[in-house]
């Protein structure tokens, strides 16, 4: 203790528990049972590692070889995706050993595809999160931030088709539109979501709320990733999702 117990199998932080003592054992049982998917029973329990940040790495696997694109950082309120920026400021030594650990995982793992890793960076030294065999949400990013969004690599490598090289369009951020209720939904866009320069929105389309939910997400770019970050948290800002 302390450390960490999570569903051996579940989405967007459901189920995880921090555990501080023998009392908190069969609580967090309980929760990852209630959380996990279908059909997945144990649980994962791992230490856990005061991180001095966080980093997302994209791998992209292709009949040519492993291809990365830059760090991504993300922030995420409770369970939720909520903004993610390209390139996040990585040593150069830490990068080359997340990269590392990428390639071998990747390459035990097999197949074609978009890899996203999450690492946790203390100290110099790069601790192994997760990996997910498919886009993941703080990738967003990247249909601003690259000439080839992670969707786009994805669907090449998987379709055998060239991966030229990954061209970075310049510091870039992403801020999900999040909705929080129980019905139908309906988009209100106002005029600030729109009205700055190199600022884009992606709306998914969700009908239906059901609890808290993600609904978009919005992208920009700017000087500096401190300036796109400004950029689409007013962009999110400025769409209302209503629940009716």
């Amino acid at each position: 203790f302390p450390c960490v117990v999570k569903p051996i199998q579940s989405s967007s932080g459901m189920g995880h528990s921090l555990l501080k003592g023998d009392g908190d054992t069969m609580a967090s049982w309980q929760k990852a049972q209630d959380k996990s998917h279908p059909g997945h029973c144990g649980v994962i329990i791992e230490g856990l590692v005061e991180f001095d940040y966080e980093v997302t790495l994209l791998a992209v696997h292709h009949s040519e070889g492993i291809d990365f694109c830059a760090p991504i950082g993300h922030r995420k309120l409770t369970a939720n995706y909520s903004e993610s920026w390209q390139p996040h400021g990585m040593g150069e030594a830490e990068l080359t050993q997340a990269q590392e650990y990428a390639s071998k995982i990747v390459e035990n793992l097999g197949g074609f595809g978009l890899f996203s890793f999450e690492f946790f960076v203390k100290e110099g030294q790069v601790y192994f999160s997760k990996v997910c065999s498919r886009p993941h949400d703080t990738g967003m990013v990247t249909f601003a931030s690259q000439n080839l969004s992670q969707c786009a690599l994805h669907l090449r490598a998987l379709l055998g088709l060239p991966i030229p090289k990954i061209v970075s369009r310049g510091p870039a951020a992403a801020a999900a539109i999040l909705a929080d209720g129980d019905g139908v939904a309906t988009y209100q866009v106002g005029p600030a979501a729109l009205s700055t320069p190199d600022t884009d929105l992606r709306l998914f389309g969700k009908q239906e709320v059901h609890g808290k939910r993600p609904m978009g997400v919005a992208l920009a770019l700017g000087e500096t990733v401190d300036q796109a970050r400004e950029r689409v948290v007013t962009a999110a800002g400025a769409i209302t999702v209503e629940i009716s």
